[in-house]
Order: C-alpha cells, then structure tokens, then sequence
C-alpha cells in the first residue's frame, strides 16, 4: 500500500460486488474506441450482501492510440456517473445518488521483464464535476504492477494503484483511497475477454474522516470488434 492518511479513523469491512461491460473496436492497428457500462453494488448496514444495493453506476466512451507495443495513450472526453453512498448507517440505503460527469486522459507503459513476465505502470488524471456544491476535483491516478502470461489466453496480474485528489478538496483529503488487486485474464473465446479479480481497498471518503475497508469481487467483459486489417490487443 502506498499511502495511509494520518489521523483517520479505521471503519468496518465493507463488501462489494463491481460489474463491467465494454465494446471495444480496434482500427487500424494503433487506434481502438470502447464504450463502458458500469454497475457496483455494495453490502447493506445490516448484512454482508455485497449485491445488496447499489453503489456506482456509470457509462463513458474511451478513445485509445498505441504506436508502440510498450506504450498506449488513452482518452476518455466524457462519462457519467451515479455515486451512492457507502453504507455504514441504515439511513445512509436510502440517501439518493451523488450526479458526476467525469473527463479523464491516461499513459501507460508495460516492458518485459524476462520470459513472459512483464512490468506495467500506469498514469493517469480525472477531472470530476458534481451536481452538488462540491467544487470540482482534479485526481490523479498511479497504478503499478506485474502481468504473467500463463498461455496466449491467460494472464494474470497483481498491481497496486494509489488515487490521490490535488484540486478541489482540504489537504486532508489529498489521500482519496488505494486498490491492491490481482487479476485474472480469459481470451480463449473469439471477440470475447473476461476479466475476474479481487481488489482490497482502503478509502477516505470525502464526507467524512473515517477511512472504510473494502472487499471488491469484480468482473468485466469485454466484446472485440475488430477492423479486418487490425490486430486485436
């Protein structure tokens, strides 16, 4: 873990179940387009039914150029989130969702680091605007980690990624949350990628001084439309 915030307090375990749909068209070799559909749910006060209710939905369109095999630029003009509340209070099931347009712009560099074992970093920003009177917020976003090429259509991959929010908040919420996680790739299928993982998660949410501990499940597909004269990633 990168960064604990000094002087929060610890909260209980929170679990969650995130869900994602993409298609994703690859043109040209060095230019792929996707369009993402999330739904996060999360457990309620009473339970540890990590589909109990809701905790983010969202949709946004990704514009991706790769000239190299090492390096991918990324672009994300718009997307549009529904941000629920984590649940730590029977009251908090019934709070309606925080609206959110949300512009983000990415680098990411991957190198090989011997057979098929490889190094990947990963930079990003987000600018992010509410419909509350929460001022917006510039975060940023540094992901690292390792990817282990099993076959030609497995991969796995453990990383660590640290947000961090650098405009629009007190510096006592410079530290946003960080993810530990490991993945694990599925390409075996024609046009189709699944991706399944767990990720441990520890937030400072910005409505408070308590950091929240989380269990997130996730699972993503993926649907490939590929260009006739394209390879696919």
């Amino acid at each position: 873990m990168w960064i604990v915030a000094a002087g929060s307090l610890s909260a209980q375990t929170h679990n969650n179940a995130w869900f994602r749909g993409a298609a994703s068209a690859t043109v040209h070799n060095k230019y792929k387009f996707d369009v993402e559909v999330q739904h996060r749910r999360q457990n309620g006060a009473a339970n540890t039914d990590m589909l109990a209710n809701n905790l983010m939905l969202s949709a946004r369109v990704w514009a991706h150029y790769q000239p190299t095999d090492h390096i991918k630029f990324s672009i994300s003009p718009i997307g549009v989130f529904a941000n629920y509340v984590p649940i730590q209070k029977r009251t908090d099931e019934y709070k309606t969702p925080t609206r959110e347009l949300r512009c983000s712009a990415a680098t990411e560099l991957t190198q090989p680091i011997w057979g098929q074992l490889q190094a990947m970093q990963r930079t990003a920003a987000e600018l992010r605007s509410f419909n509350t009177a929460q001022p917006n917020i510039i975060r940023l976003r540094e992901r690292i980690g390792i990817r282990y090429n099993i076959k030609t259509t497995i991969s796995v991959t453990a990383f660590d990624e640290l947000l961090l929010n650098v405009a629009g908040v007190s510096f006592a919420h410079l530290y946003d949350h960080n993810r530990v996680g490991l993945d694990l790739e599925y390409r075996g299928l024609t046009n189709i990628k699944l991706n399944i993982g767990y990720m441990r998660i520890n937030r400072l949410p910005l409505s408070g001084a308590t950091q929240i501990q989380e269990n997130n499940a996730f699972l993503n597909f993926t649907y490939l439309f590929t260009h006739p004269h394209a390879k696919t990633a």
